[in-house]
């Protein structure tokens, strides 16, 4: 069986030197491209619509995530892939939106900062001051 992956092929050599894989795992979340990336390796890597074995742990590695994360991930777009009427589907994590809402808006405070003399700057406190 050929090795067609790196990312493969470094996990391999990991197992060998009996390191603990716990330590490759560097991150909590994925951003929304890295998740793109990932189901677009994992769709690489794709036979009869099967993944080979061990390939979620070469994503893993790859990837820098658990293998737990990188099945639960695939087994939701699996489920957005058969159900997906033009081929595309969504691969982002749905936390866009959560959180409080802002009490200023941004570009307006930066302006009121503008407006201030520099040395009047120092403090949130001298801002409501020179109002």
């Amino acid at each position: 069986m050929e090795l067609r992956s790196t990312a493969f092929r470094s996990f391999l050599a990991i197992i060998s030197m009996g390191e603990p894989l716990d330590l490759m795992v560097n991150r909590k979340n994925l951003t929304d491209a890295e998740r793109v990336r990932l189901k677009d390796y994992l769709l690489e890597h794709l036979a009869n619509d099967e993944l080979p074995r061990g390939m979620l742990m070469a994503a893993a590695v790859e990837f820098s995530v658990t293998r737990q994360t990188c099945s639960r991930l695939w087994r939701t777009w699996r489920t957005a892939r058969a159900t997906a009427l033009n081929g595309e589907w969504d691969v982002t994590s749905g936390k866009k939106g959560s959180g409080r809402n802002l009490k200023y808006n941004r570009n307006d405070v930066a302006q009121a900062v503008r407006e201030i003399p520099l040395r009047q700057r120092s403090t949130g406190l001298s801002v409501n001051i020179s109002r």
